[in-house]
């Protein structure tokens, strides 16, 4: 019983306190130890990681250069085959020069070798001596009739897209991925699809590829093509992969029978030549349809004010009043003088929808509301011209001449919205154009149908979207199909 005394307990605890605290200190040990060895896994695990990244690098490269000499080998590879097609074509050119000279071959048939060298020596020894050279006129055979030479060249492949042509073009083009080299191998088979519609789809993605391997077999299907719906699509295409060059197959389509055919290569004509094709574009004011002489005008407002006004007066001659209201627009987005002569001009017009549209503009030119005097009796507009004849302009700023971008916007609104009366507008919320600009080609470049202006709209207010999309027309960026806009 003693032993269960209180001098025993004490003992008992004080042995567990010892206990414990030896405890503590092993287990504080070994919380150190772990510790030490985490931090090192941790230290080796970035090394890891960083070792990763490198080799990651290096297989990147690798690969970079793998890519590098595998395009320099299917290069060569190309070139190789070029140039042996090159000799076979200089070893047959040598054949039949060969025959041509039969009357001086020796009796075997066989070409007189010696001779050949002992000529061409001679005539070197000529040139070396400044002598003028006497060269014996050979005889030559009667030149085959043009078309049989035609269909001769035509069965030796020497003319047209032949399927050897578009296998070669499949192997040479280059795309930044697979898809687009699978599309582009697609499409040109497609172009000899026995239906219209499947062509004109080739026609749209080979356009949208825009790759210049293509335009040597959309202008060979153009050249073929007979259905005027698929047409538009070939010369679209041919106008987005090829260039300068191209311009020649497109003169014959400008004076085709059907209106879009002659729309669609006018287009591509001013996208590949520019204001280099003002004879087309004067050509083009004198066709029988009010829809190609629009066009024409509008066209012509992109030249410029030197080469675009001389033609844009042709167009405010129109019998057509649509085609002398988008003259007069387009004339105005010129700003200055020559938008004042032509608005005045304009705004004594015989058609309703002509002055209105010239009073509008003139609105703008003038920062007056003159959109009434449309409507007013001839005296009355006539009085007003010669009152603004006399007004001095303003030197245009960069504020100022917004709105004159918008008049050219109207030019491809194919109906005006007319105004009954001219109010002073609320002050517009502040808009960046530059990223308005981007987001417009976002969207546009995410439909593959392109979108209308009204679409657009919901973007931000309706005035600055339609600034946006004309500055964007007039830099070449954005086109206009009917009612929907499209990647240029």
């Amino acid at each position: 019983m003693a032993s269960d005394g209180p001098e025993s307990l004490l003992k008992s605890a004080l042995e567990k306190v010892v206990f414990f605290e030896c405890r503590i200190d092993q287990l504080e040990a070994d919380l150190a130890a772990t510790s030490a060895e985490r931090d090192r896994l941790k230290a080796e695990l970035s090394q890891f990681a960083a070792r990763e990244l490198h080799l990651k690098q290096e297989l990147t490269e690798l690969q970079t250069r793998y890519l590098g000499a595998r395009r320099e080998l299917e290069e060569e590879q190309s070139r190789n085959t070029t140039l042996r097609a090159e000799r076979e074509r200089w070893l047959t050119t040598m054949a039949e020069a060969t025959r041509i000279r039969e009357a001086g071959e020796g009796p075997q048939g066989e070409m007189d070798l010696a001779g050949f060298i002992a000529e061409l020596r001679a005539e070197v020894e000529a040139l070396r001596s400044g002598q003028k050279l006497e060269r014996a006129v050979l005889p030559v055979a009667p030149p085959q009739d043009a078309a049989q030479l035609a269909v001769g060249m035509a069965q030796e492949g020497r003319i047209g897209f032949t399927e050897r042509d578009r296998k070669e073009l499949v192997r040479t083009a280059r795309f930044e991925t697979r898809a687009e080299e699978t599309v582009f191998a697609f499409s040109l088979r497609e172009l000899s699809s026995p239906h219209g519609d499947g062509r004109a789809r080739a026609a749209q993605r080979l356009g949208a590829l825009k790759s210049r391997e293509a335009a040597a077999a959309l202008a060979a299907a153009l050249n073929a093509e007979s259905d005027a719906s698929v047409k538009p699509a070939l010369i679209e295409a041919l106008a987005a992969t090829g260039g300068e060059e191209a311009l020649p197959l497109l003169s014959p389509h400008l004076r085709d029978r059907q209106v879009p055919v002659r729309l669609a290569a006018l287009e591509a004509a001013v996208k590949l030549g520019g204001a280099s094709c003002t004879r087309e574009i004067d050509r083009a004011l004198s066709d029988e349809s009010p829809r190609v002489r629009r066009r024409a005008a509008l066209l012509a407002g992109s030249f410029g004010p030197t080469a675009g006004a001389p033609l844009l007066a042709h167009a405010s001659a129109d019998s057509d009043a649509s085609v002398r209201r988008v003259a007069a627009l387009a004339q105005a987005a010129f700003g200055g003088e020559l938008a004042r002569k032509a608005l005045l001009g304009a705004a004594d017009d015989d058609d309703l929808s002509v002055r209105r549209a010239a009073w509008q503009a003139l609105s703008r030119l003038f920062t007056e509301p003159l959109l009434s005097v449309a409507d007013e009796p001839s005296v009355r507009r006539r009085r007003e011209i010669r009152r603004l004849e006399a007004t001095p302009l303003k030197p245009l700023t960069l504020a100022e001449s917004k709105p004159l971008e918008a008049v050219a916007q109207a030019a491809f609104t194919p109906a005006p919205v007319v105004e009954e009366a001219v109010v002073e507008p609320e002050p517009a919320p502040v808009v960046d154009d530059a990223a308005l600009t981007e987001q417009l080609l976002s969207e546009v470049a995410s439909s593959l149908r392109g979108r209308t202006l009204a679409e657009l709209n919901a973007i931000a207010p309706e005035a600055a979207v339609a600034r946006a999309a004309a500055t964007l027309l007039g830099e070449g960026r954005l086109v206009r199909r009917n009612q929907r806009f499209f990647l240029a």
